[in-house]
């Protein structure tokens, strides 16, 4: 059998796949919302935006949360 994936979860996914050395927790929402945040910060936001991180972004988010975490 097969699952389809919403366009939310695949880019979640691929989030995890990015961030292998971090501990990544996905929370689930409604109504399109694709945050990410790092404890209280907030990273980036779909909403405000109007799209998803491009791999950029994921990159820059992720060297972020690697500096943070190496201290």
């Amino acid at each position: 059998w097969s699952v389809k994936l919403s366009a939310e979860a695949l880019r979640a996914r691929e989030i995890l796949q990015k961030f292998d050395t971090i501990d990544v927790k996905l929370v689930e929402s409604g109504g399109g919302i694709f945050d990410i945040f790092c404890d209280e910060e907030l990273l980036f936001s779909k909403s405000q935006k109007g799209r998803f991180p491009n791999d950029l972004e994921l990159h820059e988010i992720g060297s972020q949360l690697k500096e943070i975490y190496s201290n």
